[in-house]
């Protein structure tokens, strides 16, 4: 079996894997887009819970000293609880969304150190570097791992490249340069 061949057949192993990797990534994506969609909404609730916790002391304090209630402080205290209620549960849910991405990270990490990807070094070791790797071996712009690799980091460079001058003229544009 030539070196191409070898490389073919090390890539049909290891691409069920790079699916799975693409499953972890887009779930760990899709939560994370849904906790910076709370956190814009609940950075707002924030200044609300602490302003809801600040009358609760207030309200405890007037109840320890004696101070008669009304029906609309009852109403407000009641109100406050909820705010407050509201807002831990919101923290609570938070933490297990970042627990589930913790065990993704966790699944993804195993997926690396499958057997069948031993052929490749860590670096590569992700969804999209196999699936450029596949890419270049089935276009026939690359019939080696060696070739696969330099075009591979030449896209790497060049993304990085693309990137540091956008970032560049957005910034210059932000400064009036």
């Amino acid at each position: 079996m030539n070196e191409k061949e070898q490389l073919i057949q090390n890539l049909n192993s290891a691409m069920p894997i790079a699916q799975q990797m693409q499953k972890i990534e887009d779930e760990i994506g899709s939560i994370e887009v849904q906790i910076e969609k709370q956190k814009k909404f609940w950075g707002g609730m924030k200044v609300v819970a602490i302003i809801a916790a600040i009358i609760l002391v207030f309200a405890i304090i007037a109840i320890i000293t004696g101070e008669k209630f009304k029906a609309g402080d009852l109403l407000g205290l009641l109100i406050t609880g909820f705010i407050i209620f509201i807002y831990a549960m919101h923290l609570k849910k938070l933490k297990g969304e970042q627990q589930r991405i913790d065990a993704l990270n966790n699944q993804y990490k195993g997926l690396q150190q499958n057997p069948n990807l031993a052929w490749l070094h860590d670096k590569y070791r992700t969804s999209s570097c196999i699936h450029k790797i596949a890419e270049y071996v089935n276009s026939g712009r690359a019939d080696s791992m060696k070739e696969a690799l330099n075009l591979l980091e030449e896209d790497i460079h060049r993304q990085e490249m693309e990137d540091a001058a956008a970032f560049g003229a957005f910034y210059g544009a932000q400064s009036g340069r």
